[in-house]
């Protein structure tokens, strides 16, 4: 089975590198994009059965899903489906503002002490490590962010999963009356729980 992968902000195609015994995945880097649209051409030259896309990497790829109603199976990971509420996405643009900030005026270390005390991680192991320069992250950051995202409309290929300690995310699937499944033991960053992900292919790689 042919997995398209696609990592989320401050990851890369490592991330995915455990499927790599079991499945014949791309995992492009979205460091290595000028645009959305460079991106998604270069998606499709690809050949795929199933994707995979965890945080900011499932946002892109629902988008992509969306805007060329593509019918292969997605898995999201722990992703946003955009903003419907003004206010909401006005408070949005400001913390976005303060993030681009810290990557213009910090040091790495600095930068991911910082990410790593965000409130939606704080059941997750920390990262440990940033790859890449922090100026790349920040056009990326800037380019994917959730303000600029198109709000997504949930498609029956769609597949999303969220981490048991993921409070924030279940709430919020389940606010818009989502079907979803749980990988226990783990908070947002379940990109790690790698047995899990492994099963839920293995058990759907049928569709």
């Amino acid at each position: 089975m042919k997995i398209l992968c696609l990592h989320g902000f401050l990851g890369g195609p490592a991330d995915y590198s455990f499927l790599e015994d079991r499945f014949e995945i791309t995992a492009p880097n979205l460091l290595d994009f000028e645009s959305k649209d460079e991106l998604f051409a270069y998606l499709n030259t690809l050949s795929f059965d199933l994707s995979i896309g965890y945080s900011m990497g499932g946002r892109i790829l629902m988008d992509y899903f969306q805007c060329f109603s593509l019918s292969h199976p997605l898995y999201v990971l722990g992703s946003h489906l955009g903003l419907t509420d003004k206010q909401e996405r006005a408070q949005r643009v400001q913390w976005e503002e303060t993030v681009i900030d810290k990557m213009k005026t910090q040091k790495k270390e600095d930068f991911l002490a910082y990410w790593n005390q965000l409130p939606i991680f704080r059941n997750d192991k920390s990262l440990k490590t940033i790859d890449g320069a922090l100026s790349k992250w920040e056009v990326v950051f800037n380019r994917f962010s959730l303000s600029k995202m198109p709000t997504i409309t949930p498609r029956d290929n769609f597949f999303f999963f969220v981490g048991s300690e993921d409070n924030k995310y279940q709430n919020y699937y389940k606010s818009l009356n989502l079907k979803f499944d749980t990988i226990s033991q783990y908070g947002h960053r379940i990109i790690r729980a790698q047995k899990q992900i492994i099963k839920a292919l293995e058990n759907r790689n049928d569709l």
